[in-house]
């Protein structure tokens, strides 16, 4: 897993460093392509500011001179062989023509940008002549250029407008900057700037060696993190993992520990929480392994005794009748310990039968009390009930409500004394009801009351014969459960008090409550 989560960490990484890269690299690249075009403007303007404030005229007098079909003879190079050579119509030369040359010639060496002034016919909107130009252009390249922005740009110089262009050519890009020369409020020429894409790159090659230095660096720096983090990711993983094959060999005090990302902490606390009930679940797996075959044990081993002494005459027949009554006792007990499981095991389905029904439990309570007063009466134990003599009805199932009310009287009345006293009670509470029973008993110690809903949890370890089979209060606790409800012991000084809670219910009723198990 940490190589699997280290090469995706690291791939990512590498994606995000050279998109990130290549973004800037080109931004830069950009910035540096404006950059460059906002100098040569401003190198534009410049020139053409000196060529429009030249105290001489900027031709002399002569009629308009129209390019058509090539340039007149007047502008042709006789020793030429092309015939296309420009020479600069005679005038007057003043001090700002050697600024304009050296500053044609500051442009080719700073950015290796070729520099045209053109004049301009005002009265046709052509291009007639080259005033200046850099010296390292050939006739030809003159020629060529001028046609081109003869093309392209004479109406718009005419029209006073600032070009700045990026054309393309099979020679590559090529940036164009363009401004027009005005005098007065005429368009009488241009300045025409232009250099190539790959100049510009070229400039930008060390800061390309320097992008791509740090884009190694930074994807060096990711891949530790990567390393980190998924090394921080993966090894608490790795921790559950082994605590869960220790589980799966039956070891369930294994734990994970809890570090690293708060998902991965919140993973590690509920594998823990979830060893814990597991643990609780094997615990409780094997106490009832053992109770049932304590449970099982002594009875089946007092009948197995007591009908072997009646077989082989060990006991006279004057005793077989006693005996026998132990051993019919013996044998009511393991059917009571045989349905408690299997109504348990009922209950414990995930969708439990419930038959619903509304039903006094005023009168229910008072009718199963009345039942048990003969075991009441041999510990003369002093029953109070606190019930009230109208009707409050409840919706449940009636037949399960019972056993939860003859569950919780006989532990009452079983671990009360001689003389002791039991108190029964019910009021209602806005929707529900609250039923009580309280005795003065011995109580159940503090360290107990966590667990005395677990199955076969007896407060009582020597599972002290007569005292039950721990099965009692988690039948209770089911049946509560499935009517959604709850049980509870409640917290007090002397003896213990359960109660438990059900919805109220209308008046329709329902069919009296069958008390023929009431007998225990």
């Amino acid at each position: 897993m940490f190589t699997y989560i280290f090469s995706l960490l690291l791939i990512v990484s590498l994606v995000l460093t050279l998109v990130l890269s290549a973004l800037f690299y080109y931004n830069s690249l950009d910035l540096q392509i404006q950059n460059r075009l906002d100098e040569l403007t401003e190198s534009a303007e410049e020139l053409a500011y000196m060529a429009r404030n030249q105290r001489q005229s900027f031709l002399p007098s002569l009629e308009p001179l129209v390019i058509s079909g090539g340039l007149p003879e007047s502008f042709r190079d006789p020793g030429s062989d092309s015939g296309r050579r420009f020479s600069r119509i005679p005038r007057t030369v003043d001090i700002h023509e050697g600024y304009i040359n050296w500053k044609i010639s500051q442009i080719y060496t700073k950015y290796s940008a070729y520099t045209i002034l053109l004049y301009t016919d005002e009265a046709t909107g052509k291009m007639v002549s080259v005033l200046y130009s850099t010296a390292d252009l050939s006739p030809d390249e003159i020629t060529e250029k001028f046609d081109f922005y003869q093309e392209n740009y004479s109406e718009r110089l005419m029209n006073g407008e600032t070009i700045r262009e990026r054309t393309n050519s099979k020679k590559g890009t090529i940036f164009t900057v363009g401004i027009p020369i005005v005098m007065n409020g005429k368009v009488r020429g241009g300045v025409f700037i232009h250099t190539t894409a790959q100049v510009i790159r070229a400039g930008f090659n060390g800061f390309a060696w320097k992008t791509i230095l740090a884009t190694g660096i930074v994807f060096l720096l990711s891949a530790v993190c990567a390393f980190f983090l998924a090394r921080n990711i993966t090894n608490p993983l790795a921790s559950i993992a082994a605590s869960s094959r220790q589980m799966q060999h039956g070891d369930f005090t294994a734990r994970a520990p809890v570090a690293g990302s708060s998902e991965v902490c919140f993973l590690a606390e509920s594998f823990n929480d979830m060893a814990v009930q597991l643990q609780h679940v094997e615990q409780q797996r094997r106490d009832l392994i053992a109770n049932v075959s304590h449970e099982l044990r002594s009875p089946v081993t007092s009948i197995q005794g007591y009908a072997e002494g009646i077989l082989d005459g060990t006991i006279g027949n004057e005793d077989q009748e006693k005996y026998l009554r132990i051993i019919t006792d013996e044998t009511h007990r393991l059917d009571k310990l045989i349905n408690n499981l299997l109504s348990l095991s009922r209950m414990e389905k995930e969708n439990p039968e419930l038959t619903m029904t509304d039903f006094d439990l005023c009168e229910l309570t008072r009718r199963i009390l009345i039942s048990k007063l003969n075991d009441i009466d041999k510990k003369a134990i002093e029953p109070e009930a606190d019930i009230p003599d109208e009707p409050i009805y409840v919706s449940a199932d009636k037949d399960a409500i019972q056993q939860v009310i003859i569950n919780l009287l006989d532990n009452a009345v079983k671990y009360t004394g001689e003389n002791g006293k039991i108190k029964l009670s019910l009021h209602p509470e806005k929707d529900t009801v609250i039923w009580q029973i309280s005795d003065n008993g011995p109580g159940i110690p503090e360290e107990d009351r966590p667990f005395i809903f677990d199955r076969f949890y007896m407060v009582d370890k020597a599972h002290t014969s007569g005292k039950g089979t721990g099965l009692g209060l988690a039948i209770c606790k089911r049946i509560m459960d499935n009517h959604k409800q709850t049980i509870r012991l409640v917290n007090g000084d002397n003896g213990c008090t359960f109660e438990f809670t059900l919805n109220r219910g209308s008046r329709s009723g329902g069919a009296h409550a069958d008390l023929s198990q009431c007998e225990d």
